[in-house]
């Protein structure tokens, strides 16, 4: 399966993509631009979305409490 995910800012796609790539070892894709980036992430098993779905609820509080 893949993920596809849209970021606010590139500087939340980068984070993200960083923090994907060490968790997961596997591949992905930063689209371009500064705003609504969007990264594809590939080969995302049960557990690696888990692990998404609560990267992505941490950023939404993060951002929820400013």
């Amino acid at each position: 399966m893949k993920a596809t995910l849209t970021f606010p800012k590139r500087s939340q796609a980068e984070t993200f993509a960083t923090a994907w790539s060490r968790y997961s070892k596997t591949g992905h894709i930063v689209g371009s631009g500064i705003e609504n980036v969007v990264v594809t992430v590939f080969d995302v098993t049960d557990e690696q979305k888990v692990w998404i779905d609560n990267y992505v609820s941490t950023l939404n509080n993060k951002t929820n409490e400013k």
